[in-house]
């Protein structure tokens, strides 16, 4: 039991993960500040990067609250929303960002790369 607690101790468990709220949660105090350490993003106060991020989270924040005031409100019976959104590691990211999936083009490339036949198999 102590070389669990020393452990946890040295790795500065539990609590030293920041973890943004939960939706229920989520209200307008949260800052980019906190996002940026809650994702550790790489970003420093006082770039263009930075000023870039923040804008952009803090229009898709406002996005997240308002479709959550939906959802969680009272006045939204019958009206109410399916679902709630939250926050992760591409609010602070444009749509034209996002990740779009498997590239079957680039799988493709490195077999022919690796003499492989550039066929419908798995590489």
């Amino acid at each position: 039991m102590k070389l669990a607690s020393a452990v946890f101790a040295v790795l500065g468990l539990p609590g030293a993960f920041a973890s943004p709220p939960r939706s229920r949660d989520l209200d307008a105090s949260y800052t980019f500040d906190r996002y940026v350490a809650d994702f550790s993003k790489p970003y420093r106060p006082g770039t263009d990067e930075w000023t870039k991020r923040e804008r952009i989270f803090d229009r898709n924040l406002r996005a997240v609250l308002e479709h959550n005031a939906a959802y969680y409100g009272d006045d939204a019976v019958g009206r109410r929303p399916s679902h709630v959104l939250g926050l992760n590691a591409l609010t602070d990211s444009e749509p034209t960002e996002y990740p779009t999936g498997y590239d079957k083009a680039g799988s493709s490339l490195r077999r022919q790369r690796r003499g492989g036949g550039g066929g419908g198999g798995p590489p």
